[in-house]
């Protein structure tokens, strides 16, 4: 009996086996052989769907696997729960292969993305990434990069300016110095790499009113302005070097050349007015210094101490 007929459910087991009994005495019965083929077809399909709902072939397993790595990947990292969720697939990459640095390197970016960075085990993963490509200098950037900013870290609380605040940066600062000659010397024509070696020697003339980290800044700056990248910010601070050893005419044509270099009047266009209008100060020109304070007053009245800085220049005008 069919479903069709008697609103049961069809037993395809049964129905199969007895047409195969027709068929065993009858093999031209062309009923029953359609029917054999029939009930057998959705059978078979039912058991690949089967499969396919419960995941049990290994091919399948394996895709779904990776497919989930994939998503993981492309998914943004916002809290330290997604981070743990890539270390975790790293480390099973790295056991499936050990020898290649680049997924040590990773995991070792990934450590310093926890909000309270684990420096610990990025150092770890940096250290075995090194070890597995010891000419790749890019890990050994990775690990100084990651101790200047532990380092910084203890600057973190303490008063700018304090005794103990300029001690630390000092340590800082010399500690970085070290590591960034190492880099100028690995990397030569890496102008990016010149410029925060010059920046460098300028917190350290900085810190220290020490004119020989003023002269050490100065020839790095003189070869990065010309790179586009840092080419204002260089200006900027190979002005203020010259500034220092008193050589104030340079610095005005320092500042002059990275004005012109701005259409706009933006942030920076503005330090560097200021700056020059400083330089002129000291120069003795207040007539210059009272214009170029002026055009900064105009644009933003807050502008560093730039209101004081007219009434001083006003004041000894009128005196």
């Amino acid at each position: 009996a069919t479903q069709a007929r008697t609103g049961l459910p069809i037993d395809i087991p049964k129905a199969i086996a007895t047409h195969q009994r027709i068929l065993k005495e009858n093999s031209g019965d062309e009923n029953s052989n359609r029917k054999v083929k029939d009930l057998a077809a959705p059978t078979h399909t039912q058991r690949i769907e089967r499969s396919a709902m419960e995941g049990t072939t290994r091919g399948q397993l394996a895709s779904s696997k990776q497919a989930g790595r994939l998503e993981l990947r492309r998914r943004e990292i916002r809290t330290d729960e997604d981070v743990q969720a890539h270390i975790d697939g790293y480390l099973e990459d790295i056991e499936k292969r050990p020898e290649d640095p680049r997924l040590c390197s990773q995991l070792g970016d990934l450590y310093r993305r926890f909000k309270k960075p684990k420096y610990k085990e990025a150092e770890e993963a940096y250290r075995k990434a090194r070890d597995l490509a010891p000419t790749d200098n890019t890990y050994q950037v990775k690990l100084d990069d990651m101790e200047i900013a532990r380092r910084q870290e203890g600057l973190t609380g303490l008063k700018k300016g304090s005794a103990e605040y300029n001690r630390k940066l000092m340590e800082v600062l010399k500690y970085k110095r070290e590591r960034m000659e190492w880099r100028v010397e690995t990397y030569s024509v890496d102008l990016d790499v010149r410029f925060q070696l010059g920046n460098t020697y300028f917190q350290l003339g900085q810190l220290n009113k020490d004119a020989a980290m003023y002269k050490k800044a100065i020839i790095c700056y003189q070869r990065t302005v010309g790179d586009p990248k840092n080419r204002t910010m260089t200006r900027l601070r190979l002005g203020l070097s010259l500034i220092s050893l008193e050589q104030y005419d340079l610095a005005i044509e320092q500042f002059t050349e990275g004005m012109d270099a701005i259409e706009v009047m933006n942030q920076d266009k503005l330090e560097l007015l200021y700056w020059r209008g400083d330089t002129q100060a000291r120069k003795g020109d207040k007539e210059k210094a009272l214009e170029d304070f002026i055009s900064v007053y105009k644009v933003n009245i807050e502008f560093r101490d730039v209101g004081d800085r007219l009434e001083q220049l006003k004041g000894q005008a009128t005196g």
